[in-house]
């Protein structure tokens, strides 16, 4: 049976009507995808930010220059990380990011982490005497704590200086943390009364870490292992130590000689890296990361010791430490460098030794952080790199 005209009639509008909408639905969709709110566009464009950081590097590496690393994070989120350079510039060896650096003084935040897991277990307390854990440092009195060892005001002088040097390196051909604390025992004095001044001083971690031996009775490079790197998964670090020395895919650090050219340093064959607690450990940026989080994810000690650790130290009359003369508008907390960058509170330590230079920067409010590994002694100071590119991640501040 075939339709009649009135039918037909209607079956033609219906499809026409079908075909308008179709096209009006279309054309809504083209105008939605084309123009969209702020946003979505500013999600959609491109980031430059990763570009920006190698350009900030570029100067300092390439193939035939020293390794560099750069990890940028945010939450749980890697924004950018990337190795640079050369781990080994004779042999070709481009640095990965599996590759370790020595990461020198930011050990001392990781010593502090493991005094605090000590002090989290109720093993020592902050306010304990130095002497009870030290007693051949008998001249140094009770007044002198744990507290003061950390936040750099112990008053226990520099032996890495006369004169107390020429005693070190005339106690042994290897000297190290025993001959360190027998030359404090039988020649030190203090600088100054614990609380009184701030002094930045290998001794005071050094020592620490002697300590952190003698409550936990195993050697420190193990209590690392056992209580830091282990429980983190941070596979690729570990504390000086003869048996990882030997195989750690550890980058080679060099100095920029006058012609341009770099020479090697031989860290293992350097006399300091027979000490430990102020400049030991050996990681890099990836498993730096780990340790951070695991830190501040309470992972390692309570979140209120990780708060304690953060505030700026104050000495004897109130005043708040300077961590003069290498950040003087910062203050040092227990292990860690504490501060304010254009409006943004800002913690971490930074390491350069043996032509090494490392740094942790964390910005808490915005929850940012940014690892910065290098082996080179290079012509900038690593700390103003290391702000270039957080200056590229950072919001203003209103």
């Amino acid at each position: 049976m075939k339709p009649n005209q009135s039918s037909r009639r209607r079956i033609d509008v219906a499809a026409r009507t079908r075909s308008a909408l179709v096209w009006i639905t279309a054309v809504w969709l083209l105008a939605v995808c084309a123009c969209g709110d702020g946003d979505d566009d500013a999600a959609a464009a491109p980031d430059t930010r990763g570009a920006q950081v190698d350009a900030i590097i570029a100067p300092y590496t390439g193939e035939a220059a020293p390794a560099a690393a750069v990890l940028v994070a945010q939450g749980d989120r890697v924004l950018y990380e990337r190795a640079y350079g050369s781990a080994d510039i004779a042999a070709g060896e481009a640095a990965t990011l599996d590759h370790v650096f020595a990461i020198m003084s930011i050990s001392k935040s990781f010593t502090a982490v493991a005094t605090l897991i000590l002090v989290d277990r109720g093993e020592i307390g902050l306010d304990d005497a130095m002497i009870d854990y030290l007693p051949e440092l008998a001249q140094f009195g009770p007044q002198l704590t744990i507290r003061h060892l950390l936040q750099q005001t112990s008053g226990v002088p520099v032996y890495y200086e006369p004169p107390l040097l020429l005693e070190l390196v005339s106690s042994s051909p290897h000297p190290g943390n025993e001959e360190m604390l027998d030359v404090l025992a039988d020649h030190g004095v203090p600088s100054a009364a614990p609380g009184e001044a701030f002094q930045y001083n290998d001794a005071n971690f050094e020592l620490l870490a002697m300590i952190v031996e003698r409550v936990s009775g195993m050697p420190f490079h193990e209590f690392h292992q056992r209580n830091i790197f282990d429980p983190l998964a941070m596979a690729a670090s570990y504390s000086f130590n003869p048996v990882r020395d030997a195989t750690a895919p550890l980058v080679t650090s060099y100095a920029l000689r006058r012609d341009g050219t770099f020479a090697p340093h031989d860290l293992v064959g350097d006399f300091s890296h027979n000490f430990y607690g102020a400049g030991d450990v050996v990681s890099n940026v990836g498993d730096m990361l780990r340790f951070h989080r695991g830190l501040i994810g309470g992972e390692l000690i309570d979140p209120e010791l990780v708060d304690e650790a953060f505030v700026p130290g104050r000495l004897n009359d109130g005043t708040v430490t300077s961590f003069f003369p290498f950040e003087p508008e910062a203050s040092y907390g227990l292990g860690f460098i504490v501060g304010d960058y254009r409006g943004h509170r800002r913690i971490g330590h930074g390491g350069s030794y043996l032509d090494y230079r490392a740094y942790y920067l964390y910005f808490p409010d915005d929850d940012l952080v940014v690892m910065f590994t290098m082996a080179r002694a290079n012509d900038a100071f690593f700390y103003d790199i290391v702000l270039q590119i957080a200056d590229l991640y950072l919001d203003p501040v209103e």
